[in-house]
């Protein structure tokens, strides 16, 4: 592949071959179909293409965001993984981070006809921050 740096901050890493292993241990305990993984086996093996995008940006010297996409696909199913974090500095001892996780994968096996969704995880933190000198 290429890493592509157009700009300070800014990552483009384009994979026209790329190769994705997913191996679970225990198939008993574990929804293997949640990994895509076929009734009876604990292996999946496929060959596709990735995009990935890394983007960091700091608007001011008390916020910073930074963006992160992951795209795969073996030319019959995509996977698609944004996250997006964006951190705040409250005051000297405070901080806060806002965290946006949305996912899409249509390779996953659902029970009957039903489609694959977005899948969205959203996080708010609050905590002490101290800088050691």
């Amino acid at each position: 592949g290429i890493d592509y740096k157009p700009v300070k901050g800014l990552s483009l890493v384009i994979s026209p071959a790329a190769y994705k292993l997913v191996h679970a241990a225990d198939t008993v305990r574990s929804n293997y179909s949640s990994y895509g993984i076929k009734k009876g086996e604990k292996t999946l093996n496929q060959f596709g293409s990735s995009v990935r995008v890394e983007w960091k940006w700091k608007p001011l010297r008390e916020i910073q965001l930074e963006t992160n996409l992951y795209t795969y696909t073996n030319y019959r199913s995509l996977e698609l993984d944004l996250e997006i974090n964006c951190d705040f500095i409250i005051n000297r001892f405070m901080s806060a981070r806002v965290t946006l996780h949305p996912r899409y994968d249509s390779a996953l096996i659902y029970p009957g006809d039903e489609k694959a969704k977005m899948q969205f995880k959203e996080l708010v933190s609050i905590g002490f921050a101290h800088k050691f000198y």
